[in-house]
């Protein structure tokens, strides 16, 4: 499950480093037209371990974009 950096790249100039500490949204779609919302705190590495843990319990998840 890859995690779809382009929208956090195009607000911030850069793509999200490992270690940066804060509060993370990310949009979850299943298929077009189905998404769901999840927001994390802490490194960018934790939260990408539990958006990818939280599109398992939700069914899956076709694409996963960082949103801020």
């Amino acid at each position: 499950m890859t995690i779809v950096t382009s929208i956090y790249e195009a607000t911030h100039g850069r793509k999200p480093r490992p270690s940066q500490d804060k509060v993370w949204s990310f949009l979850i779609t299943r298929r077009p037209g189905e998404a769901t919302s999840f927001q994390t705190s802490g490194t960018y590495r934790e939260a990408a371990r539990a958006v990818k843990a939280e599109a398992k319990t939700i069914g899956g998840a076709s694409k996963i974009t960082v949103m801020a």
